[in-house]
């Protein structure tokens, strides 16, 4: 092959820079490039997610149904209460036959004749045994009471993590909106006080206003720069807790659609108390776990009574094998304890105690809701007021700063009323914006307070 193609030898044909060191980095490059590759996924993901999170726009109904989905106390909550539905399966077991299968090989020897002889044997045994409870006189069924109050309470404790939970993404939303408008203050401010910067440049520079209007309007623009910067730090402090209170920590900053608006929300003291009372997941809960404890220190009372049970066999047994001798057994047995040196009666001593504890607590949660309700009714209360009186206090600021703005364009006010005119037209309206969101936070405080508050 070589003669036909004129080739002397097969260096001949290999480029020269062929060595063994290029042929190894010819092969290492692949690996190298595929191991980038690998490494660089995640972050490229991360990435991809980020711009998708920041791509589309959320409502405060889609950051509630993912923080259902996604987070991690949520999910632990469904967790228990899976298990408490195994659990309370269990409890029925009783109730339903136990089948079995034997099958069992023995070799022995028996003893036996004047001088020690010995006889050995064999033996196979094959069969189906049955055992059914026929009663324990409610033992069992005490014991089914108190799965099912366990089960009952698992499901009333994960609606109360839910109701947190759906309360923290409200606050942090509701904060969110709140910093975001206080940052849009802030960013006009500072854009005023640039324009009034160059308005008191050019009456300084033809002599109709002194220079001290000037440094104060640097100094002023610079402290406005500085609380741009606050609130913008404030607001990316507030994407980080919404994206914790929804439960992705990965769920980088993206767009929000709505507002802060006052939506009226009014309930009378005793009905939002009676409501409490009568929904509250906590209160529910630990009720649910009272009479758990109830129906267990019934069964710990009833832990040795007779028990009367039933059982049945069918099978094969012979010296050899397969064994072909078939045999069956039919039979009623009951079992009454007589003394279990005193264990009982510390377990009951227990089971009251543990009765009395939560009969405890389910009084004292009751003074802990009531106060609860109380102080968020108050909240509401007062933020209604605030945010009445914040609102007023907009408008005259407003009016105010226009008034201001425009004598000291025309030369009639001084600078100093045209910056009392700018605060107080800034504070005005962070005041207003912070209302607002107390206001909002306020009703869903005080529906979380009465075990209303729902997706």
């Amino acid at each position: 092959m070589l003669k036909y193609l004129n080739i002397k030898s097969f260096n001949q044909f290999v480029p020269k820079f062929w060595t063994p060191r290029f042929m190894i980095l010819w092969l290492a490059f692949p690996l190298f490039f595929t191991s980038l590759l690998v490494s660089a996924a995640p972050y490229l993901a991360q990435e991809k997610t980020k711009k998708a999170n920041t791509d589309k726009v959320y409502t405060l109904q889609d950051l509630l149904k993912m923080a259902v989905q996604y987070h991690p106390l949520l999910r632990e909550g469904r967790g228990v209460i899976q298990q408490e539905k195994g659990i309370k399966a269990q409890a029925y077991s009783p109730y339903f036959p136990q089948i079995n299968f034997q099958s069992s090989y023995q070799r022995a020897n028996a003893l036996g004749g004047l001088f020690g002889a010995t006889f050995p044997f064999t033996v196979y045994n094959t069969g189906f045994s049955m055992t059914q409870l026929i009663t324990d006189f409610g033992h069992t069924s005490a014991q089914i009471l108190a799965t099912q109050q366990s089960l009952i309470q698992s499901q009333e404790n994960y609606r109360s993590t839910f109701q947190q939970v759906l309360f923290n993404v409200d606050n942090a939303y509701y904060q969110v909106l709140e910093n975001q408008a206080n940052v849009k203050v802030q960013k006009d401010s500072v854009n005023d006080l640039k324009q009034h910067l160059k308005q008191a440049e050019s009456f300084y520079k033809v002599g109709t206003q002194p220079k001290i209007d000037v440094t104060q309007a640097e100094v002023n623009l610079t402290n406005g720069e500085y609380a741009l910067v606050q609130a913008n730090n404030n607001l990316a402090i507030a994407w980080t807790n919404l994206s914790a209170a929804v439960g992705k920590p990965n769920f980088y900053t993206f767009q929000l659609t709505g507002k802060l608006e006052f939506h009226p929300y009014s309930v009378p003291l005793q009905k939002a108390l009676s409501t409490a009372y009568q929904n509250r997941p906590d209160l529910l809960a630990l009720e649910s776990e009272l009479k758990s404890q109830q129906a267990n220190l019934e069964a710990v009372s009833k832990q040795n009574y007779p028990v009367l049970s039933g059982s049945a066999g069918y099978g094969w047994r012979n010296d050899f094998f397969p064994p072909g001798t078939a045999f069956w057994n039919l039979g009623v047995s009951l079992n009454f304890p007589l003394f279990d040196g005193f264990k009982e009666a510390g377990e009951l001593e227990t089971a009251r105690g543990e009765v009395a504890q939560i009969q405890a607590e389910v009084d004292n949660l009751k003074l802990t809701i009531q106060q609860a309700v109380q102080q968020a009714y108050l909240n509401l209360k007062s933020s209604k007021t605030n945010l009445r009186v914040s609102k007023t206090a907009l408008r005259y600021a407003a009016e105010n700063f226009h008034l201001a703005d425009g004598s000291y364009k025309v030369g009639t006010a001084d600078y100093l009323q045209y910056e009392d005119a700018e605060v107080s037209l800034v504070q005005a309206k962070t005041n207003y914006i912070q209302a607002l969101a107390n206001y909002n936070i306020a009703v869903a405080s005080l529906k979380q307070a009465m075990g209303v508050l729902k997706q």
